[in-house]
């Protein structure tokens, strides 16, 4: 997998990038949307990501309830520099899906690091994806609303003006996602196909599905968040608090360590400690003469706090005669300085 850097941060090395979605739960509200940048610092996000949405640059003559939608969800273009400064002096990355031709520019204007291309643009909008990719800058992608076919056209667009700095983010494009149509290994399909950090921008209302995405090797997370479930917004239902985005961090931040894969070349400090002390040793059951041999009629194998001498495996795999070279009291421990060998 390719490792990708975004400011002091780099994916792919063992830790998940992970993003609180803002997206519209900003009740049109800047104070709401800064506010939401500084709770989600506190719970442990990576990064903070808004929605580029601009009614009158997507729509031809919008309907009345398109109109509606927007006036929840769009907030004004001159937020975007207050934002970026807000996730800059809190050591965020800011970054928000453009939606439109011009929003790159905008955002291009505030200087954002990291670009996230919608699944609903990744469906229908090959100008805005090359547009974003052409920028030589990490991007995230959402797959939800494309085949796989179809997303081999993005990956190729990429391909086309020389940006290997893509993510795919697995996605189910359904709000919220039952656990029945995750089909979680899609995942790694891409990152076979396309040789591609891979991700999952997660629309279920558990934990779950995230933390078996960390133990499929997922190296960026995208979870939906909120300061607040009362917010009127078409994403309140699946979005985290900010106490519960705080616990799903700490959830899987523990999972990166359990599914962290070393070599069993040694054991911990405290299995060997038990090993130890669960070690079986050579111990004469009766009094042992010199000269006479060691078999189990003489001697067992057991564990014991002061255990020392010879060990069951040694018995094992040598397959030798044990002769006593000197004799040997009833309950001690036998060590090699009390025997000789032979070959069987």
């Amino acid at each position: 997998m390719k490792f990708i850097r975004i400011g002091d941060k780099e994916l792919g090395n063992g830790k998940v990038f992970l993003i609180a979605e803002v997206g519209s739960n900003h009740a049109s509200s800047l104070d709401i949307a800064i506010e939401s940048i500084e709770r989600a610092h506190w719970a442990g996000a990576d990064a903070v990501k808004f929605q580029s949405i601009n009614i009158d640059a997507l729509y031809h003559n919008p309907n009345i309830d398109v109109r509606n939608l927007h006036k929840k969800i769009d907030f004004p273009e001159s937020w975007y520099k207050k934002l970026k400064s807000e996730c800059d002096k809190l050591g965020l990355v800011f970054l928000s899906s453009p939606t439109y031709l011009s929003a790159v520019g905008l955002l291009e204007s505030v200087g954002v690091e990291l670009y996230k291309i919608a699944s609903a643009q990744v469906a229908v909008y090959p100008q805005l994806i090359e547009r974003v990719a052409a920028l030589g800058k990490p991007v995230v992608i959402s797959s939800g609303l494309a085949t796989e076919n179809e997303l081999s056209r993005v990956v190729d667009i990429f391909h086309k003006v020389g940006n290997e700095k893509f993510i795919i983010l697995h996605c189910n494009s359904v709000y919220p996602a039952n656990p029945d149509i995750v089909h979680l290994p899609r995942m790694l399909g891409y990152q076979k196909r396309f040789s591609c950090a891979v991700g999952f921008s997660d629309h279920t209302v558990s934990d779950v599905a995230s933390i078996a995405s960390v133990a499929m090797g997922a190296a960026v997370i995208e979870r939906h968040f909120t300061i607040s479930k009362k917010i009127d917004s078409p994403d309140a239902e699946l979005s985290l608090e900010p106490q519960e985005f705080r616990n799903f961090v700490s959830s899987i931040r523990e999972a990166e360590l359990i599914c962290r894969n070393l070599p069993r070349d040694s054991l911990e400090f405290d299995e060997l400690a038990f090993k130890n002390r669960i070690q079986h040793n050579l111990v004469a059951t009766r009094e042992i003469l010199s000269g006479q041999i060691i078999d189990q009629n003489n001697s067992d194998l057991m564990r014991g706090n002061d255990s020392v001498g010879i060990d069951a495996w040694t018995v094992y795999e040598k397959r030798e005669i044990f002769i006593a070279k000197k004799d040997i009291q009833a309950g001690s421990w036998i060590t090699w300085e009390f025997v000789e060998r032979s070959q069987i």
